[in-house]
């Protein structure tokens, strides 16, 4: 596999270490023209839709007292598919689309290198498929996030700030802060579409002094996801071996093993 390739790889994948770094504020660019669906998708032929700002006359009620969980509020959404918008990596927001079944996420956009990416959500690892091989990866792909940030050590607060309406869908505002151990926490906004079962059609980064970014959910599909999209091949060739160092781990480290 080329450098091309492996560059691009390792681009798109995260640590909290990377993403937690305060950046100067910017605005998220424009998303480039629709992702190619992928034949035997149930979204076959779909293509994303127009961003369309949050509206402006969202009622702000009195906030609901602050509640601690140790369950995270996105393992409920266990299958499912979108077109997913924007990226907490620079300029890497084009639309694409994101499929889950479980423990697993693919995500594929219009671009020809790399074709498309499998998470798995629990051992917190990638393989990255193009037509020039295919590549491990020992941490999330970056549009998994912020799905992969469910474990066992792991607390999350959840506090209801207000109403809105985002593209027709009346959405409930969650300030949701997710601490995990030895980490800094993370602070997201979530607007739950209360007609799309609380699915979080946007997401936003609350920390004051990071980059400004956004995540928009279309096209959510709820039901069981084709296993074909999740499939990946028995051996691929390690990023360590092509760039001479393996990826800084991710956020949330793997569940131990059961003694």
């Amino acid at each position: 596999m080329g450098r091309v390739t492996a560059s691009l790889l390792l681009a798109g994948c995260i640590s909290l270490q990377v993403w937690a770094q305060a950046q100067p504020d910017q605005n998220s660019p424009a998303p480039a023209s629709a992702a190619t669906q992928n034949q035997g998708s149930q979204d076959q032929g779909t293509q994303p839709a127009p961003d369309k700002p949050a509206a402006k006359n969202g009622t702000q009620p009195a906030p609901a007292p602050a509640t601690e969980s140790t369950e995270f509020y996105l393992d409920k959404f266990q299958e499912f598919s979108a077109i997913m918008t924007g990226s907490v990596i620079p300029n890497h927001d084009d639309a694409g689309y994101i499929y889950r079944s479980h423990d697993m996420m693919r995500m594929q956009g219009n671009h020809a290198v790399p074709s498309y990416f499998v998470t798995d959500l629990k051992k917190r690892e990638t393989h990255g498929l193009a037509a020039s091989g295919c590549m491990k990866l020992s941490t999330p792909y970056s549009r998994a996030f912020p799905f992969f940030l469910s474990g066992p050590d792991t607390k999350y607060t959840y506090e209801t700030v207000g109403e809105d309406t985002i593209d027709g869908h009346p959405v409930k505002i969650v300030n949701v802060t997710i601490s995990v151990p030895r980490h800094p926490e993370i602070p997201l906004k979530f607007f739950e579409a209360q007609d799309l079962q609380g699915f979080p059609i946007r997401i936003e980064n609350r920390r004051p002094h990071g980059a400004r970014w956004a995540l928009e959910y279309t096209d959510v599909r709820f039901g069981p996801q084709d296993p074909s999209l999740f499939i990946v091949p028995d051996k691929c060739q390690d990023e360590k071996s092509i760039t001479g160092h393996a990826s800084p781990k991710s956020p949330v480290s793997p569940p131990k093993p059961k003694q």
